[in-house]
């Protein structure tokens, strides 16, 4: 007979899950919009107070003449489902997430993060995984041996010193020919691999948010973080009565100066049975419609498609309407094109169906699902067996973004590949030109009535140039 410490615990234990359930059920809790992110350890966020409150109040003065450029920053935006499998404190993820000239801003996304169990799926939150992959990151970006894949010199990169103060107007242009002149160097067919070291750069991490197995973690330059702002984060789960975070997105919103930033981290329904392919094109409507962030009085973004640039990566489990002997013979062949005309994604864009309008790169790669555990051969007996198939994408939508490649990686960690996309994004500044001096402070320029907005607006040209148009897509 259980005595009765034991019931008064059997009691709590029951009284606590069905509490907890319900949170994740709903996404309620002080939890659902709160991140993690390093810590500020100078005057950035200082920084970034004062420069929010010109840029959004638009006010010019004696001393300071503001106008727009423009400035080109490389994006990494990468994706992986590691199968519910903790990383080895050794391993090693240069091969990665590591290229030949310093990213600005590094996207990371995982699915499966810890096992889809019903503990997980209905219980307390486990970091402890995710704790692990952001110390690897972290390690992999600072660390002073970088082992890396080589590309052609990057544009955004000529001529800055790392050990200058970096700011994003360093290279700016207000020419868009500048960005076209270097649109040869970037085609995929003549990036080469190789290795080289950069050691100066330094990163640290804007934001990381996990929901169950779906994580995200957004690292920049530590020269640019000051620029970085309105940074937050919305949750929606799709998974276990439409609403459980073992399925759907963590979405990522921030501003860089003036341009908004959208990067959405997904894992969607998985299967190949009749109706499976349905279920994903409502998780994609689903999530696109019940994203939603926190409103501040600076106008920034509420919605994925409110903002400039958006990035949609993740595990989107589409498969290839096809069998898996067909598939077989295809894959043996090599002839990606063939099978790339049955992948369901593809053939939902090509009749307006979900992700209309959206752009991805060339795939020129083999599928990235589903592989044998620690082993190159794709998994072909079982209860398991699955045809192999690109679940593993990333796609865009906004001006302003070119992809420059876009490739998978070796890794035989999981029985995904991880996948990558760089891109290089055009970012709107609001530069403020002449010194600001001590003399330039709120006894000159009141703070107060500035952001109660007594002070009136000053002629800050609100148009935005059209002439950085991207190609349609090529498939």
């Amino acid at each position: 007979m259980p005595t009765a410490m034991e019931r008064s615990s059997s009691r709590r234990s029951e009284s606590f899950w069905p509490t907890s359930a319900v949170k994740k059920l709903f996404n309620l809790g002080a939890d659902a919009n709160v991140f993690s992110a390093d810590e500020d350890e100078d005057n950035s966020v200082r920084n970034r107070k004062v420069f929010r409150r010109y840029s959004e109040s638009g006010i010019s003065h004696t001393h300071f003449t503001y106008n727009q450029n423009f400035s080109f920053k490389s994006v990494f935006a990468g994706t992986w489902n590691v199968a519910g499998k903790p990383p080895a404190d050794d391993i090693d993820l240069s091969e990665w997430l590591l290229v030949k000239d310093a990213v600005d801003i590094y996207v990371v996304g995982f699915q499966e993060i810890v096992p889809l169990n019903p503990g997980n799926v209905l219980g307390a939150e486990d970091e402890g995984p995710a704790t692990k992959w952001e110390a690897i990151i972290r390690r992999t970006l600072n660390g002073d041996r970088r082992q890396t894949k080589s590309a052609p010199s990057s544009p955004w990169r000529e001529g800055v010193d790392d050990n200058s103060e970096a700011s994003p107007d360093h290279t700016e242009t207000s020419q868009p020919e500048n960005f076209n002149k270097h649109k040869k160097a970037y085609s995929s067919s003549e990036l080469e691999f190789g290795s080289s070291t950069q050691t100066k750069t330094s990163y640290v991490r804007m934001i990381s948010k996990q929901m169950v197995g779906i994580f995200i973690t957004v690292w920049v330059r530590k020269d640019l973080r000051q620029y970085i702002h309105n940074v937050k984060v919305s949750c929606v789960g799709c998974g276990l009565m439409g609403y459980y975070g073992n399925k759907g997105s963590v979405a990522v919103s921030m501003n860089f100066d003036q341009t908004s930033f959208c990067f959405v981290c997904t894992h969607l329904t998985s299967g190949e049975r009749e109706g499976d392919e349905l279920r994903r094109h409502s998780d994609v409507i689903e999530i696109l419609r019940r994203t939603t962030f926190s409103k501040s009085d600076d106008g920034s973004p509420a919605s994925i498609l409110a903002h400039d640039r958006v990035l949609w990566l993740g595990d989107l489990n589409y498969r290839l309407s096809l069998s898996n002997g067909e598939t077989k013979t295809l894959l043996e062949s090599e002839n990606w094109s063939a099978l790339l005309q049955k992948d369901q994604l593809k053939l939902a864009q090509s009749v307006g169906g979900v992700f209309h309008g959206w752009q991805e790169g060339a795939i020129e790669f083999a599928p990235t699902y589903k592989y044998k555990a620690n082993s190159t051969e794709y998994s072909n007996g079982g209860e398991k067996q699955r045809t192999p198939a690109w679940c593993d994408r990333v796609l865009w939508k906004g001006k302003g973004l070119r992809q420059i490649n876009y490739y998978r990686t070796e890794y035989t960690f999981s029985d995904h590949r991880p996948v990558t996309a760089m891109f290089v994004a055009e970012v709107e500044l609001l530069k403020r030109r002449g010194p600001l001096r001590a003399a330039d402070d709120a006894s000159t320029l009141d703070f107060k009535k500035m952001h109660l907005g007594i002070v009136p607006l000053c002629g800050i040209e609100e148009k935005r140039r059209d002439s950085f148009l991207l190609p349609n897509a090529t498939i």
